[in-house]
């Protein structure tokens, strides 16, 4: 999730159960979601992260907040505090394989999002899973992804958002470990 190859600090405050708990990413690793076993403890801490300054403060834990942080960080200089409302637990068993998913829909992992009797579905509500997690969707979407035909980068016609501009960037976050070209795929 976080990589930190001698990263400055990322600060991640976790809001859940209405309490904030810190993670240090820098110097722990996350497993579970504990509970809060001294409220004065967690109050202090909640004290210590909201009158430190940081440099950016990221909204959301999910992929992009996660690659941001990462990003921000890269020089060694700066320090970022996220904010997650989801749990810290991304090492989840259900999380980390894709046979999971199905215990993921409406659990603790989830926003629960649901439309609001479609027209179109004669009326019926659609559940729209979104990751409550620390990684977000990422987590809870089966470790699937699509990023996109090279035509579909060049018909935007945007400078620096063509095929070949974009190709490097979606290689540098790959570490693919089924023998597919090098040409498309990070290794």
């Amino acid at each position: 999730m976080l990589p930190m190859k001698g990263r400055s600090e990322i600060i991640v405050a976790l809001a859940f159960y209405g309490i904030f708990q810190v993670v240090n990413v820098s110097a722990s690793t996350m497993g579970g979601a504990p509970a809060i076993k001294n409220i004065n403890r967690a109050h202090a801490i909640e004290s210590k992260v909201t009158s430190e300054p940081f440099d950016y403060i990221i909204a959301g834990g999910g992929l992009a907040g996660c690659v941001l942080a990462e990003r921000l960080t890269a020089d060694g200089t700066k320090r970022v505090l996220m904010l997650e409302a989801g749990r810290p637990d991304y090492t989840n068993t259900f999380i980390r394989i894709p046979a999971g998913i199905l215990r993921l829909f409406r659990s603790v992992y989830d926003w629960q999002h649901e439309t609001g009797g479609e027209k179109a579905c004669n009326g019926r509500n659609i559940f729209l899973q979104r990751g409550k997690v620390l990684g977000g969707s990422s987590c809870t979407n089966v470790l699937l992804h699509h990023r996109g035909s090279a035509q579909d980068y060049d018909d935007w016609n945007m400078p620096g958002w063509s095929s070949a501009d974009v190709l490097p960037v979606f290689k540098r976050s790959q570490n693919d470990k089924t023998g597919r070209s090098s040409k498309f795929h990070g290794k």
